[in-house]
């Protein structure tokens, strides 16, 4: 049990780091798309701020996957320390469906529970540097803008 867990959860993550460098050339080519647009980069790192961008996605991902990589080891260390081969049979009938040992409630007392731990708004920020700092430069040439057109204003206002 333990090793077909080990070739398939080696498979799953083989395929998914195939798919996060697709999703990692997407976000550098959406970064460079925020020179053209400014509503990409706000949009950008308003999600990394928010924690919805796709690394926060993948970081939950991946503690999750972890988390259940080590909830089907100690089940299948269970099974194979607390469950004899006798008792693995289905012998007996439970409300008509054929039932087998079962275990007790305080096997699973141990069992990891998930419990997502975000990542600091700094890990947020330098995901997202790229877009952060072309925020930052469009900013700086809009308030250009506005400062070099202010001597041009009316005193009254507009």
């Amino acid at each position: 049990m333990q090793e077909g867990e080990r070739i398939t959860s080696e498979a799953y993550q083989a395929h998914m780091a195939s798919l996060l460098e697709t999703y990692a050339r997407q976000a550098r080519f959406l970064g460079v798309a925020g020179v053209v647009s400014p509503y990409v980069g706000v949009r950008a790192a308003s999600m990394a701020l928010a924690g919805s961008d796709p690394a926060h996605v993948v970081e939950f991902e991946g503690q999750a996957e972890a988390c259940r990589y080590e909830l089907i080891h100690e089940l299948n260390q269970q099974h194979m320390h607390e469950v004899s081969a006798q008792d693995d049979r289905y012998t007996s009938t439970i409300e008509g469906a054929p039932s087998r040992l079962r275990i007790g409630r305080g096997h699973f007392a141990g069992l990891p529970v998930f419990g997502y731990r975000a990542p600091a708004v700094a890990w947020a920020i330098k995901s997202r540097t790229l877009d952060f700092v072309l925020l930052a430069f469009t900013g700086g040439i809009i308030a250009f803008g506005f400062f070099r057109a202010s001597p041009r204003l009316p005193a009254g206002g507009w």
